[in-house]
């Protein structure tokens, strides 16, 4: 039974480490953001996934990869594909759907059709067919389209997906999904399964504190984790944020282990606290800077990159991992300050083409 994963396009390596950290299974890529792992029985394995897994926003049973070109050709498959085992005429289901690329035909056409294949076969096995609900389904289908790629799985999580946290009461204009911070976190090697106490971790542009608080998270549970004295930094520097930052570190119960300091992060040297004798901790900064679309124009952004990476040279921070639609810009800024880049690799952050950056001094 093949297991799908949704996660960031262009960081499927890293949400697959999760996986098979989890399950000891390795996944591969079947299309950009879409992992597939085969298990003997997918069954044991959905509730552990579903406590475990952060570099992913959703998972479920692959039910059909195969070619589709048009919605004839969409309903066929879905006409043929056992969803039987996952949905009785009992229940209700719904089909959510994705598609990219050129076709004369939208999404919801794409929904109609896999869900017209589905009671097609009902109709065909003889006896009542599900009911349609979708609202408030008891089966979610996910229908996704990649050019003449179809896929079609069962959602074991659900329409709210694993990115859910109430503790983000307050959103930042332009906050990271907490699944978006995970690979960030994993990519810089902030993992449970690493002594994390020898590393203090800094996030210059910190917004709503998702990287800090999900950092924070996984370290409860290292096998070395921080303690009160090795405080995650956040650095933002606008009031509003900064409250905002902090109501979420308290209801997500990290306030002692959370700092958010008012300021800039070309300033990130100056607002650290200075280090005391025999603090050998390493640096490391994971952050999402701004894009220059709502923050600042990208001429302000150029300078703002460089003014924060001088920063964190002079800071001794050994390593970076940051994400950026100006890549050049990131790159002579890292560059010019010290550190080496060691992975730059394109990627898509929600529908915009980005660079995730890895550099270490």
């Amino acid at each position: 039974m093949d297991i799908i994963f949704e996660t960031m396009q262009g960081l499927e390596d890293v949400a697959a480490e999760e996986v098979d950290a989890l399950v000891g299974v390795l996944p591969h890529a079947v299309a950009s953001g879409r992992l597939v792992a085969a298990v003997p029985s997918a069954a044991p394995l959905l509730e552990p996934l579903g406590a475990g897994v952060r570099c992913s926003d959703r998972f479920g049973v692959l039910l059909a990869d195969t070619g589709a070109a048009t919605l004839a050709d969409a309903k066929e498959v879905a006409a043929g594909i056992r969803v039987e085992r996952f949905l009785s005429s009992e229940q209700s289901f719904g089909v959510r759907y994705t598609r990219r690329g050129e076709h004369d035909f939208n999404r919801q056409d794409l929904g109609a059709a896999v869900g017209a294949g589905i009671l097609q076969r009902f109709r065909e096995r003889g006896g009542p067919v599900p009911a349609v609900d979708l609202d408030t389904a008891d089966v979610i289908v996910r229908a996704e389209l990649f050019d003449t790629q179809l896929l079609l799985w069962v959602d074991a999580v659900g329409d709210r997906d694993l990115s859910y946290r109430p503790y983000r009461e307050y959103a930042h204009m332009a906050s990271m999904r907490p699944m978006a911070a995970n690979l960030l976190l994993r990519l810089a090697g902030w993992r449970r399964d690493t002594d994390l106490s020898g590393w203090q971790l800094i996030d210059p542009f910190c917004g709503s504190a998702t990287i800090l608080i999900e950092a924070m998270s996984i370290a409860a549970t290292a096998e070395r984790s921080p303690d009160a004295g090795h405080l995650a930094h956040g650095v933002e520097r606008f009031p509003g944020h900064v409250h905002g930052a902090v109501g979420n570190i308290g209801r997500a119960g990290m306030t002692n282990h959370v700092v958010v300091h008012s300021g800039l992060a070309e300033e990130t040297h100056e607002l650290l606290p200075a280090r005391v004798d025999g603090d050998e901790r390493d640096r490391l900064v994971v952050t999402n800077p701004p894009f220059g679309r709502r923050v600042a124009s990208p001429r302000q952004v150029d300078a703002i990159y460089r003014g924060a990476a001088e920063s964190w040279a002079r800071a001794d921070v050994r390593r970076v991992v940051t994400l950026a639609e100006r890549a050049a810009s990131m790159t002579e800024s890292l560059t010019a300050a010290g550190f080496e880049i060691t992975r730059a690799s394109e990627a898509i952050y929600g529908a915009t083409p980005i660079t995730v950056f890895v550099a270490e001094r």
